[in-house]
């Protein structure tokens, strides 16, 4: 999250989704529960908290890119016949047809298209799943039913040259050969407002005039060594709120390596009690029951400060 995400000094930024999925998510949901739990906030911020659990769900639901659940978050799988997407649905168009909402003025407005949009996408995707479960569709990636590949396509295009924005079509046609031989492998811009959609070619120009070489990977034996690194045993000083966010990404970074199987250096990167006041903001992060998230200890996470 950014200061900009609130303050919305450029034009363009309200216009971005992916401000909005960034502040309606579970990260926020769980930032927010964290705060609440540790005395920060009042108890009706609880009520915030589920309507970005709300909203986060309504995002994953229609932007299924994988057959089973990922993670554990169970709207992000596939829509199909089993799938709890039609339920969920079927509460959200209750739900978004009994939001009021307000203008800065306080005054109540009926006048946003959004809501009609989203009562408008979730209706036509449950009268599409039906259509196609007769056609003996089992199940369906919602992902590809956006436009997000034509959009990144189109930004890639501009981006050819210092800043084509408006090409003319020779332009467009020697821009879409470039990207073509390139493999469409020009670096998406930072200010897009889609996410990667991971499309590849079925061809790889590259591959076709590469030279391969054979070459061993040589890999240097890795040892385990018994000397600890001299840190502090407590994190006191530390602000409650960099303590949260620190033990978050000691485990994201803890993901990320590969921890030799030793019992004396798993002991020492990773916590042994999961209740530990700094894992408070981990254990909301987690999607259900089963723990996935990694909880670094003490010593991991004095080591980011």
């Amino acid at each position: 999250m950014k200061e900009s995400y609130f303050n919305f000094k450029d034009s363009y930024m309200k216009m971005k989704v992916k401000v909005a999925a960034r502040q309606l998510s579970q990260t926020m949901a769980a930032a927010i529960e964290t705060f609440h739990s540790s005395g920060h906030l009042k108890s009706d911020s609880l009520h915030t908290a589920e309507f970005c659990h709300l909203m986060d769900n309504l995002f994953d639901s229609l932007n299924s890119s994988q057959v089973r659940n990922h993670e554990g978050r169970k709207f992000r799988s596939a829509l199909s016949g089993n799938s709890p997407h039609l339920e969920f649905w079927y509460d959200m168009l209750s739900k978004i047809n009994r939001w009021k909402i307000f203008d800065k003025q306080g005054k109540l407005r009926n006048n946003f298209k959004f809501v009609d949009g989203w009562l408008t996408s979730i209706r036509a995707i449950i009268l599409l799943w039906k259509k196609l479960q007769l056609q003996g569709i089992t199940f369906l990636n919602l992902r590809n039913l956006n436009q997000d590949p034509l959009e990144n396509f189109f930004g890639q295009i501009r981006q050819h040259g210092v800043c084509n924005t408006n090409p003319t079509c020779q332009q467009f046609v020697a821009a879409m050969k470039t990207l073509i031989i390139n493999n469409l492998s020009s670096p998406l811009s930072k200010s897009r407002n889609c996410e990667d959609d991971f499309y590849e070619f079925l061809g790889n120009f590259g591959k076709f005039i590469e030279k391969y070489s054979d070459t061993i990977d040589q890999t240097p034996e890795t040892s385990c060594s018994n000397t600890i690194v001299d840190t502090p045993d407590s994190t006191d000083e530390i602000f409650l709120e960099q303590n949260y966010a620190t033990a978050y990404v000691a485990g994201y970074i803890l993901s990320k390596v590969d921890v030799l199987d030793c019992v004396q250096c798993r002991n020492n990167l990773f916590s042994n009690d999961v209740i530990l006041n700094q894992h408070l903001f981990v254990t909301f992060k987690e999607n259900d029951e089963r723990t996935r998230l990694n909880y670094p200890s003490e010593r991991s996470a004095q080591l980011l400060v």
